[in-house]
């Protein structure tokens, strides 16, 4: 079930034009209220010259970021038919333990390392995401739809 769910994710990233940056736990979902983790999912295609030096760096990266305390998932899934595509899931307690890895040494590194490959293609999306069993938060208003 949950690989069919990140192959659907992953089926929807490759639409996605770039890097969504919209602001975390906006609306109903409040920071720190335990109503929403952070989660980040990115579709990645490195050039084929490139894929190693990739590999290194990932390796560096999950084995510092799944160390942190508030991060609950931090995996890299390669694609079985094409050895340069990766998919890449996030997943951190809040939006804090999601602040703490973006400023992390680990983090730094690794996006240096990103914006110096040429060639590289990394399509994402931010998520805030509850647990099914928690009573989700009204998001919008019955009349919302009209204004």
């Amino acid at each position: 079930m949950r690989v069919i769910f990140l192959l659907m994710l992953s089926a929807f990233l490759c639409s996605c034009a770039s890097i969504d940056k919209t602001p975390a736990f906006s609306g109903a979902l409040k920071e720190g209220d335990g109503s929403a983790r952070k989660a980040v999912a990115v579709y990645i295609e490195v050039v084929p010259s490139q894929r190693e030096e990739f590999l290194k760096i990932m390796k560096e990266v999950l084995e510092a970021s799944q160390k942190e305390e508030g991060c609950l998932e931090y995996t890299l899934w390669a694609d079985l038919y094409s050895p340069n595509v990766f998919f890449l899931y996030e997943e951190y307690k809040d939006m804090n333990a999601f602040m703490e890895h973006q400023n992390s040494a680990h983090f730094k590194k690794f996006d240096a390392a990103r914006k110096a490959m040429s060639g590289l293609v990394m399509r994402g999306k931010h998520i805030n995401v509850a647990s099914a069993e928690q009573k989700r938060p009204k998001v919008f208003k019955p009349d919302s739809c009209n204004q």
